[in-house]
């Protein structure tokens, strides 16, 4: 019994020992002004990357949870949610990965469906020449973007613009948040 209490304690230390405090400075814009300006102190176990920022601050959302896959190049893979349920868009959906001939994920698209509470979106990748992902695009689809874009014309309900800079130690440093044209919201990571 006192082995395991060690054991415990010696885990928690250890988690406690390897966390840092990062300081976020926060701003949202309205008319290219800013209108609030925050400070976030954050206990943080991890790299500071775009899961970090999705986790705490929920942005960006909407993005493949790897950017690259070796097995791929310039194909487009299509991943059903559930493989046993039946293929059509009214209990089921997919997720589609366009690679490039770099093996990266430049369009990630999810499908929708008529039971899901999420519009259909897809999301543009670009990258630096460092291979990490510089900006997001974000559009959701109208139900009238999801037929036609068999056409492709795509009639896109919302877009959002995510600029993400890099600090020396490869981690994000800023998430710049725009609409249309207009940055409203940025996000910066102080030390």
């Amino acid at each position: 019994m006192k082995t395991v209490l060690i054991i415990i304690f010696l885990t928690i230390s250890s988690q406690i020992v390897n966390a840092q405090n990062r300081v976020f400075k926060i701003e949202k814009f309205s008319n290219n002004e800013i209108k609030e300006t925050k400070i976030d102190t954050i206990n943080a176990k991890q790299i500071i990357d775009l899961n970090f920022y999705r986790k705490n601050f929920s942005k960006p959302y909407l993005f493949p949870t790897e950017f690259t896959n070796l097995k791929y190049k310039n194909e487009v893979v299509v991943n059903w949610n559930s493989e046993k349920t039946e293929k059509d868009f009214k209990q089921n959906w997919t997720y589609t990965f366009t690679f490039d001939e770099n093996s990266r994920v430049v369009k990630y698209e999810y499908s929708g469906c008529l039971v899901c509470s999420q519009l259909p979106y897809e999301t543009l990748i670009k990258y630096d020449k460092n291979k990490r992902p510089i900006e997001l695009i974000e559009s959701y689809k109208t139900l009238k973007s999801v037929e036609s874009s068999k056409n492709n014309s795509l009639h896109n309900l919302t877009s959002k613009v995510y600029k993400i800079e890099y600090n020396e130690r490869n981690e994000v440093r800023t998430l710049l948040l725009y609409n249309s044209e207009y940055l409203i919201e940025k996000i910066e990571l102080i030390n």
